[in-house]
């Protein structure tokens, strides 16, 4: 299996599999991967109300890296050491990667768990073992990012339940799916266009590109819901008209099973036949502040 590790600036690490070691820095041991549902229901609000199908929310995950810092033909062990330390934070998500054959990769946001304290061993050395400490507070681990317009079959292979979010510009988007009926989309007449977020626990927000709301096309959909996720093994029926809906399957373990049927016009599009685009930081963030 191969791990990487792409910090809050962009830097990759190739840890453990192919290109292991190639900047530095090598994994020897990896726990705490695993994530869990929380025994405890999601609670009841005044604005969000609790749903049959959604119980339960995923707990943090808190993996624990032990990896070996060396030299390279360019930097010195002290330097590297510096270099995958000052590309971690308490705030900037990290990206933990995990690929198998065959397999699409599967991406972990991560931040320091705790700080980072010096070596067990403080003589130079050519190489130095750390034990670093992350967390995700997602609990959830992403699949590749899918997009699709027009009539597209979505099933769900993933181990929690799925909130695509629809991207679209223009006066005459709708979106129609055979769970939840037609949803007319309020105008959007910006150059990036708008996106809807239907997961419920964000009330429908519908954002810029950016993650900033709109609270004016927010306010045209009120009383209008997408009223159910797909649910894990489940699978269904959207009709994207102008717009893009996209999607990224979850899992609560990197071993897990992925994969996925995606088809438009009957033509399959999983993860062995389209290349998929990769997301670029938070999946479905929303910038409620700066």
């Amino acid at each position: 299996m191969d791990i990487q590790l792409t910090d809050y600036k962009g830097h990759t690490w190739h840890l453990a599999g192919a290109q292991e070691g190639d900047e530095g820095v090598t994994l020897h041991k990896i726990s705490g991967t695993d994530g869990k549902l929380s025994d405890h229901p999601v609670p009841t609000t005044q604005h969000f109300p609790t749903h049959t199908y959604d119980t339960a929310t995923p707990e943090p995950i808190s993996p624990t890296l032990t990896v070996s810092i060396t030299h390279t033909t360019s930097l010195t062990t002290e330097t590297t050491i510096r270099r995958f330390l000052d590309g971690l934070d308490f705030y900037k998500p990290a990206i933990l990667t995990f690929h198998q054959p065959r397999q699409p990769e599967l991406q972990l946001f991560v931040h320091l768990e705790s700080p980072i304290g010096l070596p067990e061993e403080t003589a130079p050395t050519d190489t130095t073992t750390l034990e670093i400490h992350l967390t995700a507070q997602d609990g959830r681990y992403f699949g590749p990012e899918h997009t699709s317009t027009g009539i597209t079959t979505i099933e769900n292979t993933g181990q929690l339940p799925l909130w695509p979010t629809i991207h679209w510009k223009g006066l005459t988007a709708r979106v129609t799916e055979d769970k939840n009926g037609p949803i007319i989309l309020p105008p959007a007449l910006g150059t990036t266009g708008l996106i809807y977020h239907t997961n419920p626990d964000t009330g429908g927000l519908i954002t810029d590109t950016h993650g900033y709301p709109n609270h004016n096309a927010w306010a045209t959909l009120r009383g209008v819901a997408w009223t159910r996720p797909i649910m894990p093994g489940d699978a269904t029926t959207i009709d994207c008209h102008k717009c893009h809906i996209h999607w990224r399957t979850q899992y609560l373990q990197p071993w897990a099973q992925t994969g996925g049927i995606v088809s438009n016009a009957r033509t399959s599009n999983n993860s062995n036949g389209r290349t998929w685009a990769t997301a670029s930081g938070r999946p479905h963030a929303i910038r409620l502040f700066d």
